[in-house]
């Protein structure tokens, strides 16, 4: 489990009590820290500039699950264990988060992720905890025949992870694309943010496709 030690407390009061929130990120080794928090510490300064939590002195720790699932429950499970958070925000991957919800969910945390979007984690009789800021699968693939149509494009190349969820959302894609007589190349990539730090895996994806498409 990799851990950054870069906290952001708000003290209005040490007397106040801490609000401990959690944030499950993924992040290369070779990428800084400040360049991939997002959000976070902008709604943390929001938060206490609006006094919306005026009553607590918020601590927030960001946490790496890599993007996998063994990696990613590993770190859940440390993140209790050693931080005991009110709030866990994220994962960004619905392999980290299926698994990761149904612990929140046994230790009756709340889990909001930014990103998850596998139609499973709908169910709140197994999920009782999740909550999430994005569309399913099953929304967000309805999308790509739009963008298709409006930019009149004859032919795609969909580059989806190995891991169950993408696969499942790539092929629900090339059906919808098909339907509209667009040819579809895909390629699939094994997810790997250990030692793949130039992402050189997804620029040879990209080189290799690109004068099918272009030639369409």
């Amino acid at each position: 489990m990799a851990t950054c030690n870069n906290n952001i407390t708000h003290r209005n009061s040490q007397d106040k009590p801490e609000l401990r929130l959690a944030a499950l990120l993924t992040w290369n080794g070779d990428l800084e820290l400040s360049k991939i928090v997002g959000a976070i510490p902008v709604g943390v300064a929001d938060i206490e500039k609006l006094q919306l939590l005026s009553q607590f002195r918020i601590n927030v720790k960001y946490y790496n699950t890599y993007c996998l699932a063994k990696e990613g429950l590993v770190a859940i499970a440390n993140v209790k264990a050693t931080f005991n958070p009110h709030v866990f925000i994220g994962p960004d991957c619905s392999v980290v988060c299926q698994p990761g919800a149904i612990l929140a969910g046994s230790w009756n945390i709340p889990m909001i992720s930014y990103a998850c979007s596998a139609d499973d984690l709908s169910r709140q009789s197994v999920y009782p905890t999740f909550a999430r800021t994005v569309g399913t699968t099953h929304i967000l693939s309805t999308l790509f025949p739009f963008l298709f149509q409006h930019y009149q494009w004859k032919a795609v190349t969909i580059m989806a992870s190995t891991q169950e969820i993408w696969q499942y959302q790539a092929t629900n894609i090339k059906k919808l694309i098909e339907k509209q007589n667009g040819t579809v190349y895909e390629q699939s990539f094994v997810p790997g943010y250990h030692g793949d730090g130039p992402r050189v895996q997804t620029k040879n994806i990209l080189i290799s496709h690109r004068d099918k498409v272009s030639s369409e």
